[in-house]
């Protein structure tokens, strides 16, 4: 889910059970603020575990040109055909 659609939905269901009594404006922003911060340093460290880590993605160790045939490729065949 988007951070910011969780936010509104963790808003909207926490304001309709009366857990935020806000009265001005600024109030609100610094809520809605706090709530985004929250999620989004829990998203990060779910995405940080070892498990999933995605600092620890590492190559195959396979070269890049490892797969590249040495003679000419199939359309580089069949346009020397067509040339001559």
């Amino acid at each position: 889910m988007d951070i910011c659609q969780s936010v509104f939905a963790s808003f909207f269901v926490r304001t309709a059970a009366g857990q935020f009594d806000i009265e001005q404006p600024d109030q609100l922003l610094k809520l809605l603020v706090a709530i985004a911060r929250n999620k989004l340093a829990r998203q990060v460290h779910n995405q940080q575990r070892q498990c999933r880590d995605y600092r620890r993605v590492e190559g195959g160790g396979l070269d890049d040109d490892q797969f590249v045939a040495a003679d000419a490729s199939p359309s580089q065949i069949v346009a020397d055909r067509n040339c001559c």
